[in-house]
């Protein structure tokens, strides 16, 4: 899966996480998850566990309050992958 793949299924969750479709013209991949769309420590679990499913993976739950913007949630994924 390339970067480019990560970012948009990325973008989808916390789109369908947040219930904000507006939000794939807002994010890049400098984009802070917490300050820039304002997410919340709720929604990110819910972020989290739609990244688990969609990725196949499992998330350490200190990486998921240690990555903040977008590029690092891209590589960490890819890197767990």
């Amino acid at each position: 899966m390339s970067e480019q793949d990560v970012f948009n299924k990325l973008v989808e969750i916390v789109s369908e996480s947040l219930d904000d479709d507006s939000l794939a013209s807002k994010v890049n991949m400098d984009t802070n998850i917490f300050t820039d769309i304002n997410m919340t420590s709720i929604a990110m679990i819910y972020i989290a566990m739609g990244i688990e499913d969609a990725f196949s993976i499992k998330l350490n739950n200190d990486d998921v309050k240690k990555y903040q913007t977008v590029r690092e949630w891209v590589d960490y994924i890819s890197s767990k992958m």
